[in-house]
């Protein structure tokens, strides 16, 4: 048989080259500063939560600068540009985003004025009411207490350390006639009663109460009741209309986080009817030199756009003096002018004064000054520059992210890529997408393209790819050919009992026609024909017009063409062979295989001879045969067709001379049966 050896076809699958670019996200530059030997930045292990929905997520980041050196080293590098201005990193936040203070405006492309340029100089609240709470971002006129001037109280007045309250009317508690520490409220006579007590907080300074307050009580619902905050600070204001012409078009990059006016009373001194301490300051927690905390603790004080008890308009405010104060943070944070932060500081005489700072260091300010104001947002999460490197002369750039659309081409719907958004798409973004091929095809070439015909670089494991999104549109080719594979055939045996007969086995396109021949050899016929691929699936096929011909469409995996077959069986065939001539006997006359043996007995009748065999196949060839070691037994192989016998006989004659000579013998031979006869009774009759 004709055997043809199998040769598989290996596809070589174009892999692209994997490019690991440099990481751009903004948040690395302070983890990187951080974690590198010798770097100005630390991570902050205090308490912190700058999100006002999110739980914390991500670590948080500072600089770090020991001298005024180091401080200027950090100013030249830690330089962005957003939204057309120019801005410096102060830390980074516990979402992952990065938080900035505003640095003046860009001038072509560098950031050169930043030292000095603020947004604009106001007042953080004006002082037409002197009360604690214009210390407030936002707060409430309708629950200030009600400052009055200098004034002693009538000669003989009580004066009482606490106060009750019913039907309209205060009472003193526990009077005395003279005013000393412990002993602060007064009605400003000698009963004791009246429907507006004063409080004497300092010397003969005084506020007046109404509707049942208390001082405590009054403090607090003035600094943390649910409606405290009520009007914009004149600060928050001018923030946030400078926000909305400039930098409402840049909202999609900037994060809603926690903007602290933490009101927190750490002292109340004699704003404590029982305190014995002379000092008239009310100080709020940021007053502290060595309070660091970057969590606010009152839910009034956490501006976000997201809290509706302190709301923002927009998400931009100021910097809180922890911010100042985290560890050697305030080098890096130095201003030639004073400006505002958002905590409060104290409440002293009747002056309200909130928290400034210039040369990195925290002081108190009147709300009534009027200095330069630097607003400060937080860029979101996972933001990443598009060039430069900090420096002013080459800083960051962050832009408004350009998106763009995927347009996929499919040709003949054979490649499949499956995106979870074709649309507006933000470049630097990671796009992931999985390609898929029909059956009997593979991936030649992948070409992902921008609008300027630039081709991009991607990666991929397996059927998943992915590659960072321009700022242009993308188109996404698949190129692709179709399997071609082997086709083998089983051999047989080693006799080649069939040929197979098939033009091209080893480089068969997927769906292309094969066509192939099974030609049994002489004494032998097609039992079954299999087509099976490399999983041991079937492959349908037909015959074809032709002779032996059959076809089949070729998969998508190489296949084997696995024939059975077994010998013919044919019938074996007398003639002539009657029970009045030759007998003929054949051990197997109608199912005889291709070249088993067959065995024939003759058995010649009286009157005949056997003189000789004649067998033949259908075709009229006559097959050879020999006498076995039996008497009358003979053998053939068995042909491939069906086969006749034959006998050749001739008929016995007796000639008459020979015929006489059996009478006579037959006569001798009676006679001599006669005379025994005799012989036998005389003797039986003598014993007798």
């Amino acid at each position: 048989m004709k055997k043809y050896l199998l040769y598989v076809l290996s596809l070589l699958l174009i892999v692209p080259f994997e490019v690991k670019a440099e990481s751009k996200y903004l948040y690395d530059v302070l983890k990187d500063e951080a974690e590198k030997e010798g770097g100005l930045a630390r991570e902050y292990t205090g308490e912190h939560h700058d999100s006002f929905t999110e739980e914390p997520t991500h670590k948080i980041y500072h600089w770090y600068a020991t001298t005024n050196s180091e401080g200027d080293t950090i100013r030249e590098n830690s330089n962005v540009i957003f939204g057309g201005f120019c801005w410096q990193i102060v830390r980074t936040t516990d979402t992952g985003g990065v938080k900035l203070l505003y640095n003046g405006e860009s001038v072509d492309g560098k950031c050169k004025t930043w030292l000095t340029s603020s947004i604009g100089k106001t007042m953080f609240n004006s002082t037409t009411l002197y009360s604690p709470a214009l210390i407030g971002y936002m707060y409430n006129p309708n629950t200030m207490i009600s400052y009055k001037a200098t004034g002693k109280p009538n000669t003989g007045s009580l004066y009482g350390n606490n106060v009750t309250y019913s039907n309209g009317i205060y009472t003193l508690i526990d009077t005395t006639t003279t005013k000393d520490s412990t002993h602060n409220y007064s009605c400003a006579n000698t009963t004791g009663k009246c429907s507006v007590v004063r409080y004497y907080y300092y010397n003969d300074n005084y506020v007046e109460l109404n509707n049942g307050m208390n001082i405590e009580q009054s403090l607090n619902e003035m600094l943390n009741g649910n409606d405290v905050n009520k009007t914009n600070s004149l600060v928050k204001t001018f923030i946030e209309d400078w926000y909305e012409n400039n930098l409402i078009n840049y909202a999609d990059d900037i994060e809603d986080i926690i903007f602290c006016n933490d009101r927190t009373i750490e002292n109340m001194f004699r704003w404590n009817h029982n305190s014995t301490d002379t000092r008239q300051n009310l100080t709020f927690i940021s007053a502290n030199s060595s309070y660091v905390n970057l969590n606010c603790n009152n839910i009034t004080d956490k501006f976000s756009i997201s809290n509706n008890k302190a709301p923002l308009e927009y998400p931009i405010g100021l910097l809180t003096a922890s911010e100042i104060r985290l560890p050697n943070n305030r080098y890096a944070l130095y201003r030639t002018s004073t400006f505002w932060l958002a905590s409060p500081y104290d409440f002293w005489d009747y002056y309200p004064m909130t928290t400034w700072s210039s040369s990195g260091t925290v002081n108190s300010a009147l709300v009534s000054y009027n200095i330069d104001v630097f607003p400060s947002i937080s860029l979101k999460p996972n933001t990443k520059y598009v060039s430069g490197d900090g420096t002013k002369d080459n800083p960051y750039v962050v832009r408004k992210l350009i998106k763009s659309n995927i347009v996929v081409i499919n040709d003949n719907n054979i490649s499949t890529i499956e995106l979870a958004n074709k649309t507006d798409i933000e470049e630097l973004s990671n796009v992931s997408f999985t390609l898929l091929l029909n059956d009997g095809f593979y991936l030649k070439k992948l070409l992902i393209k921008d609008s300027n015909d630039n081709v991009l670089d991607y990666t991929n494991i397996g059927n998943e790819y992915s590659f960072i999104m321009p700022d242009s549109n993308v188109t996404i080719t698949s190129i692709y050919e179709k399997v071609k594979n082997s086709v083998n055939v089983e051999a047989v045996n080693e006799t080649e009992d069939l040929n197979i007969e098939i033009e091209d086995l080893t480089q068969v396109e997927y769906n292309e026609e094969v066509k192939f021949k099974v030609i049994p050899i002489k004494g032998y016929k097609i039992k079954s024909i299999k087509v099976l691929d490399v999983e041991n699936n079937e492959v349908e096929f037909t015959t074809t017009e032709n002779e032996n011909e059959y076809a089949f469409n070729m998969p998508a995996r190489a296949v084997t063409i696995v024939p059975s077959y077994e010998r013919v069986s044919n019938s074996v065939n007398v003639e002539e062979n009657s029970s009045e001539q030759i007998i003929i006997e054949v051990n197997d006359s109608s199912a005889v295989l291709y070249e088993d043996k067959v065995k024939i007995k003759v058995q010649e009748k009286d009157g005949y001879k056997l003189t000789g065999i004649k067998i033949v196949d259908l075709e009229g060839n006559e097959i050879e045969y020999t006498s076995t070691e039996n008497d009358g037994e003979y053998e053939f192989i068995m042909p491939a067709s069906n086969v006749v016998i034959t006998p050749i006989y001739e008929i016995i004659t007796v000639p008459d001379t020979e015929k006489n000579k059996d009478y006579t013998l037959y006569y001798v031979l009676g006679g001599l049966a006669l005379v025994l006869g005799i012989v036998y009774i005389v003797l039986n009759k003598k014993k007798k």
